[in-house]
């Protein structure tokens, strides 16, 4: 199986950007029952700070391939340094590389970058509060309508697994 994951930046789950506060290790280990639990053997990665980071190093570990999906080039370029150095790396480690729209910044390549990882996935995991605004819920939005699997890891319910349905 291919996962897309999707989820929230640091800021939104309580966590920082040096991933070392608890909530990155409680997330590490639910994303990896859950790789196991879907028979995941590689991830599309948007490769964005948080949720997107802890996922591709924990598939990397793991010994699962990582399909890097940048929005455009530069993604990085406001970081602080140090993820940045860490973006730059795991790029490395990756299967593949794939710049989903050419330029610079623009709002709408996220949501482009979250279309093409989910045409190339088998289900979706989305680490998500529930809100229906941000980039992660359209990520969902989106993946609900290509009929794939969705499946939520709760940040505010200890990263607990349910099934997302249809949406209102």
């Amino acid at each position: 199986m291919r996962a897309t994951i999707t989820g929230h930046r640091p800021a939104r789950l309580g966590g920082d950007y040096s991933l070392r506060a608890p909530i990155w290790g409680a997330l590490r280990n639910a994303l990896l029952a859950a790789f196991e639990r879907f028979y995941v053997a590689s991830i599309n990665s948007g490769m964005a700070l948080g949720v997107d980071t802890v996922a591709t190093v924990a598939a990397l570990d793991t010994g699962r391939a990582v399909h890097a999906f940048i929005p455009f080039d530069g993604q990085e370029d406001r970081w602080p340094s140090t993820a940045q150095q860490r973006y730059r790396q795991l790029l490395t480690q990756a299967a593949s590389q794939t710049v989903v729209s050419p330029g610079g910044y623009a709002a709408w390549k996220m949501h482009a970058r979250n279309a093409a990882m989910n045409d190339a996935a088998d289900l979706v995991l989305a680490v998500w509060d529930g809100s229906r605004s941000g980039g992660t819920f359209r990520c969902v939005e989106d993946a609900v309508g290509k009929r794939l699997p969705v499946w939520r890891l709760d940040p505010d319910a200890g990263f607990a697994l349910t099934r997302v349905g249809e949406l209102p």
